[in-house]
């Protein structure tokens, strides 16, 4: 059997196993909403950071090809005496 027959298989038994899902109580803890805001700002700033690292690279590739040089901390000092 080929593994897309395998998955085929293994999702139509997933689809049927969610479809005939009954409804459940469940309780809340009143301590738990600490936890999942603390979780939530985990995985905000995990996703804030990888966009950061993936266009940090883009964003020096097109000021790269347009010409335009980023200033680093001691060049912006040096262009502020030499405006003087």
């Amino acid at each position: 059997m080929k593994l897309t027959g395998i998955i085929t298989i293994f999702s139509l038994i997933a689809a049927i196993f969610l479809a005939t899902a009954q409804s459940a109580w469940s309780y809340v803890d009143p301590g738990s909403l600490g936890a999942t805001y603390q979780v939530g700002y985990i995985v905000f700033y995990a996703v804030l950071s990888f966009f950061a690292f993936l266009f940090s690279p883009i964003k020096r590739l097109f000021a790269k090809l347009t010409g335009k040089k980023e200033l680093t901390g001691t060049d912006k000092e040096d262009n502020q005496t030499d405006n003087k």
